[in-house]
């Protein structure tokens, strides 16, 4: 064999050996890669999800929304005739409907408004099971938005009192709500 093929035998055993080397390193990189594209995107779902939980605290908590808060509790407590917690029910099927299409988390959901669904599910429930005879699908985001709030509350503190709301319970954070400025 001359030294021509022999150059060329053992160049090509090089490409055959470093080629799938080649290729490992090229498949850990592009993986590599994907891992930080996915943490990226978490980062920036998590950022806008903290975003949207908080510019949706505003507008709970903005002097015309209490105001319809306050006349829901008063409604509650049957203090005044008035449908107004259907807007809060409104709200929170909002609220629900973000959280299953995963705009933000339950964590979030969670810590910004478990109080208030929790209260407003607990206070509203039999409004809302013979609103359900008529429309069946009414307020199920709010339902799943307390369903997914609950089971954290849950997690975090078993032992919750308001996992569990008593009659005279609910009636304090009703009055809550009608008093908080």
């Amino acid at each position: 064999m001359d030294q021509a093929n022999q150059i060329t035998a053992y160049a090509t055993l090089a490409i055959a050996i470093l080629s799938p080397i080649s290729i490992l390193i090229a498949f850990y990189a592009v993986k590599k890669q994907n891992r930080q594209a996915i943490k990226a995107n978490n980062d920036f779902k998590l950022s806008l999800g903290a975003d949207l939980a908080i510019r949706l605290e505003e507008r709970f908590i903005c002097k015309d929304f209490k105001a319809i808060r306050t006349k829901s509790a008063q409604s509650f407590l049957g203090q005044v005739e008035s449908n107004d917690f259907e807007e809060v029910f409104d709200f929170f099927e909002t609220v629900g409907l973000l959280l299953r299409l995963e705009a933000f988390n339950s964590e979030i959901v969670h810590n910004f408004f478990f109080h208030w669904i929790n209260l407003y599910w607990t206070a509203g429930k039999g409004y809302i099971s013979t609103k359900r005879q008529d429309t069946k699908t009414v307020w199920q985001d709010f339902e799943f938005a307390f369903q997914k709030t609950t089971e954290i509350e849950k997690i975090k503190d078993q032992n919750s009192k308001d996992l569990y709301l008593s009659g005279e319970r609910l009636k304090e954070q009703l009055t809550e709500e009608i008093f908080k400025k």
